[in-house]
């Protein structure tokens, strides 16, 4: 057996197949995760303080978010 992989926009897709000998390989089963939710909004007000070798990053979150919030991702520019 083999898997093929794919990504596409917000589509990960997997098809595993049967191997033979020839080139007729059959589909043995597949499957599709779609990602339907929005992008997160950006974070507002970030701030980094630095104390010594200690580095405190804090932000406002979006106040007007639809979905409940685990996590913000902050990526460093420059």
């Amino acid at each position: 057996m083999f898997v093929d992989v794919s990504v596409e926009e917000n589509t990960l897709k997997l098809t595993s197949y049967t191997a033979t000998k020839d080139e007729n390989s059959k589909v043995y089963n597949h499957y599709m995760i779609t990602r339907n939710d929005s992008k997160p909004k950006k974070v507002e007000a970030v701030k980094c303080i630095l104390s010594g070798n200690k580095v405190t990053i804090s932000c406002n979150s979006p106040s007007d978010i639809a979905e409940p919030v685990r996590v913000f991702r902050i990526y460093e520019k420059n």
